[in-house]
């Protein structure tokens, strides 16, 4: 379906026990809608439904549950907003949300439901066909990047992917060997213009040399959450030589750098998962590549399956 025409829309959600404010900017409108606290119940049926084995199991009540399931968060979380905006033409929206809305994937929530079609996920009408939609932090966070990214940058329009190699040292801390992350570079350098640092050459100081030299950083590697201090959260790399670099980049070192990338593809399991802390949100590795400067970053939010990923 085209997209529509029209302007951004930038939705921040506030929750509390009994309500859901749903604060709508845009240019020249300001309006907080109000709506009735969050199913949670709903939200945790809908986690559970992202189960890669019932997925790929497809059985027809699976099929149709999952779109009954997101057509009503949808409708309650979304269309009911927008509908009480009247006529106003929305192309992009902008989505803030709020504890247990943290992390949760809103651009394929089902905007129909079909329960007599055979099951196949790709014929599903998804909100990410009537929109463009991408997620952030905060409102300030947003303007903060747009006044970074003033038009001044020159584009380098070259990517740098990284495939580390993980040695006995890397399995006996549970990083086992990749065996499709050189394969998923591999993909990316055959329609981009790709510098890729793969086996032993994939170590932290390497990136660190580089990373100023380009416009998108892909990570094809393990990522680890710490469940108890998110800035302990890493990505890990192939063991280095050097003194200056150990193989573990944590969030707070991230927080230190300074990218001035357009995306960071972090392809490693749950980069987008975090703890939750009030007046902050969650605290993960995406945040903290948002943080240091790149103004987009595609994450995972579950475990992510090696194959899989290097065919994505």
């Amino acid at each position: 379906a085209p997209k529509q025409a029209g302007a951004e829309k930038y939705r921040q959600y506030f929750e509390s026990n009994e309500h859901v404010f749903l604060l709508m900017l845009s240019k020249g409108m300001c309006k907080i809608y109000r709506m009735p606290a969050i199913n949670k119940s709903a939200i945790n049926d809908l986690w559970k439904q992202f189960d890669y084995q019932s997925v790929m199991a497809g059985t027809q009540e699976d099929f149709v549950n999952f779109q009954v399931l997101t057509n009503q968060i949808y409708n309650e979380l979304v269309k009911a907003p927008l509908d009480s905006l009247g006529n106003l033409k929305i192309d992009k929206l902008y989505f803030i949300p709020d504890k247990s809305l943290y992390g949760l994937p809103l651009d394929i929530l089902a905007t129909e439901v079909n329960t007599s079609a055979r099951p196949n996920y790709k014929n599903i009408k998804y909100l990410i066909n009537d929109y463009d939609i991408s997620y952030d932090y905060s409102i300030s966070s947003i303007f903060n990047k747009r006044i970074i990214n003033d038009g001044t940058k020159v584009s380098r329009g070259k990517i740098l992917a990284m495939a580390p190699f993980y040695d006995e040292k890397s399995e006996g801390r549970g990083f086992k060997e990749l065996k499709n992350n050189v394969i998923e570079v591999e993909n990316v350098s055959e329609y981009f213009d790709t510098k890729i640092l793969k086996g032993k050459n994939a170590t932290e100081e390497n990136f660190i040399d580089e990373f100023v030299n380009y416009d998108i950083l892909h990570f094809a590697m393990h990522g680890h959450l710490d469940d108890v201090n998110s800035d302990y959260s890493h990505l890990v790399f192939s063991a280095g030589q050097g003194q200056n670099q150990d193989d573990l980049m944590h969030g707070f070192e991230i927080y230190n750098l300074s990218f001035d990338v357009n995306m960071a593809v972090l392809s490693a399991c749950n980069t987008s998962k975090g703890k939750y802390e009030a007046g902050e949100g969650v605290i993960n590795l995406s945040r903290a590549f948002s943080y240091a400067g790149a103004k987009s970053i595609i994450t995972s939010s579950w475990e992510a399956d090696d194959y899989v990923t290097s065919q994505i």
